[in-house]
């Protein structure tokens, strides 16, 4: 990257970036952000949760339009009221995965509608596994049971599941390769996602960054994990988290400090205090 440039929209994931390690808004971001949305910069929420698990002190901003949930597979524009882009799995394709994962006795749960869904027993170790955690809220605002989890089938945004180890997570996702076109996302030691193959964070930055003629160069985003790579490639100015996964430091973007340390507001306010200009590249 050469020169700056005069940024009109951010594009913001939530966990690891936002978020600090215990899921909470820094006064100092909050601060940061109400700067930024009166500077009349769009900000974009860009999410591995499902809607039903986005945080309300961040759907509290009025000024935020888009929101883009369930790692790309649902681009949303809240002040039109309109879905913008759904990507569901195809039915064959799941039924063909979570044959495999029952088999080999790996939970997880199936996104429809914004909302997690899982069996009771699941559900039930769910809870019991991040009891006395910072993710039981959102776990508990994000999960629900399912009785009879195939009536959601035709409506899928994505798969999770967590393996028993490492060593069995990298095993299930060489097999789900084989069985289905579809995108992997690796968000944890044992965890893993599954979407559809057109849906990615970058794919829908580019549905939004085209609903409102704003130009990639024009946009900046931020992201520490690996499901955030196609969105910080995306966009012309990217920044790296300081407590980014190894892969994304192989970027080429902008290096702030971790999400336990402002990395967010450190880069936004520079945004509003510059007119809109990015830092200089680290």
């Amino acid at each position: 990257m050469t020169g700056k440039k005069r940024i009109r929209m951010v594009a913001l994931d939530l966990d690891g970036t936002l978020l600090t390690t215990e899921k909470q808004l820094t006064e100092r971001t909050q601060k940061a952000l109400d700067r930024t949305v009166q500077a009349g910069i769009e900000v974009v929420v860009v999410t591995g949760r499902s809607a039903a698990g986005i945080p309300e002190e961040v759907l509290a901003w009025k000024e935020i339009r888009y929101v883009i949930s369930s790692n790309g597979a649902v681009v949303y524009d809240r002040h039109a009221d309109r879905i913008l882009k759904k990507t569901f799995l195809k039915r064959q394709d799941i039924c063909r995965l979570t044959k495999q994962l029952q088999k080999q006795r790996i939970i997880y749960t199936v996104f429809s509608d914004g909302m997690g869904y899982t069996d009771p027993a699941t559900y039930a170790d769910l809870m019991a596994h991040f009891q006395g955690t910072p993710i039981l809220p959102y776990m508990k605002k994000s999960r629900r049971v399912a009785q009879d989890p195939g009536k959601l089938l035709d409506s899928v945004e994505n798969l999770w599941f967590r393996a028993s180890s490492y060593e069995q997570r990298e095993e299930m996702l060489a097999l789900i390769k084989q069985e289905a076109p579809v995108t992997v996302i690796r968000t944890g030691k044992t965890d893993a996602e599954i979407l559809s193959d057109e849906a990615d964070k970058g794919k829908a930055l580019a549905v939004v960054s085209e609903d409102c003629g704003i130009l990639p160069s024009e946009i900046t985003a931020f992201g520490d994990n690996a499901n955030d790579i196609e969105m910080l490639r995306y966009v012309g100015f990217p920044v790296i988290m300081g407590n980014s996964a190894p892969e994304v430091y192989q970027i080429n973007g902008y290096l702030t400090s971790s999400n336990d340390e402002d990395g967010v507001a450190n880069v936004l306010e520079y945004l509003t205090e510059s007119g809109g200009l990015c830092p200089g590249k680290s």
